[in-house]
């Protein structure tokens, strides 16, 4: 693998996982916020990750990336999942 492959293989990896990063960037800067409504965003944040890999259908990686139906599945599990979290702990609270 080339250098300019990988440098694009990185940019799409960053790409990817940017809600990733940025939800827990934002949990971090929340700190005195209550802790029902930091969790709930990040978790939805989160949640756009697997949105993103669903519309690409790639989960990019450093060497390779997972294509196809298993990337689709994965992409919504991670959605549905870190949704769920952000509604019980929008309504219900973390105890």
């Amino acid at each position: 693998m080339n250098r300019k492959e990988m440098h694009k293989r990185m940019r799409l990896m960053i790409m990817t996982f940017s809600p990733l990063i940025l939800g827990f960037l934002l949990l971090v800067a929340m700190n005195g916020v209550i802790p029902n409504i930091r969790f709930s965003l990040f978790s939805f944040i989160v949640g756009l990750t697997g949105v993103i890999i669903v519309i690409r259908k790639e989960i990019p990686m450093a060497l390779g990336s997972i294509k196809g139906k298993s990337a689709v599945f994965q992409g919504a599990v991670i959605t549905i999942l870190f949704w769920l979290f952000a509604l019980y702990s929008a309504i219900y609270g973390l105890k």
